[in-house]
């Protein structure tokens, strides 16, 4: 399979031919059919996050942002079966964690990251998804794995952050400070709540409109 992999910090990406990932009885091989680029891919390929200890392996095919169809499934996946469409989160959650099982798969205790992992990087054709029963997401139909890859972390992560962690409601108000991909997502997650949303990117005018 071709594999756009980063070779060296800040150098032009490089497509390699590299073998299918194998995949094991907890695991997942999905067909990638569309991949998002995040600002933590710029991150990680500047090579920014090094003195919070991440080292990133060299070469690594980045990308975490993904929609795709399964493929094949190993002995124990429960669920997910070849021909389903899925996305994937963007940190690889064990399942059986304190964390995980609380809900908060975000803070699991054992995740990994796709990058880290050799074959589920989502910039090629095919990635590696670990115990899938769990991070394998299947699709609703009217939502495409170009939509899921849209999506990606910043929906993800927005989500929490407003219906999760500050449970919002209809009819209150919300301040978002920052209108990048995270900050936009805030804005129509509230507003599909019932919010009334004030956003800015300078937070003095926010402040003065508030």
């Amino acid at each position: 399979m071709r594999s756009l992999r980063v070779e060296n910090f800040r150098k032009p990406l490089v497509i390699h031919n590299v073998p299918i990932p194998e995949i094991g009885e907890d695991d997942a091989l999905v067909r990638v059919t569309a991949s998002g680029i995040c600002r933590t891919d710029w991150h990680l390929w500047n090579g920014d996050w090094s003195w919070v200890g991440l080292k990133l392996p060299m070469p690594t095919t980045l990308g975490h942002e993904i929609g795709g169809v399964v493929e094949r499934i190993g002995s124990r996946v429960i669920g997910n079966q070849p021909g389903t469409r899925v996305t994937v989160p963007f940190n690889f959650a064990c399942g059986h964690c304190p964390c995980c099982v609380s809900g908060t798969q975000n803070l699991c205790d054992n995740a990994s990251w796709p990058f880290l992992l050799e074959g589920s990087g989502g910039w090629a054709e095919y990635v590696r998804v670990p115990n899938a029963t769990l991070n394998c997401v299947a699709l609703p139909d009217g939502v495409t794995e170009l939509d899921a890859a849209a999506l990606g972390c910043r929906y993800m992560t927005a989500y929490r952050a407003v219906h999760s962690r500050a449970a919002v409601r209809g009819g209150e108000t919300v301040a978002v400070v920052g209108l990048g991909g995270v900050g936009l997502a805030a804005v129509e997650i509230a507003n599909a709540l019932g919010a009334q949303v004030e956003g800015s990117k300078n937070p003095l005018v926010l402040r003065s409109a508030l």
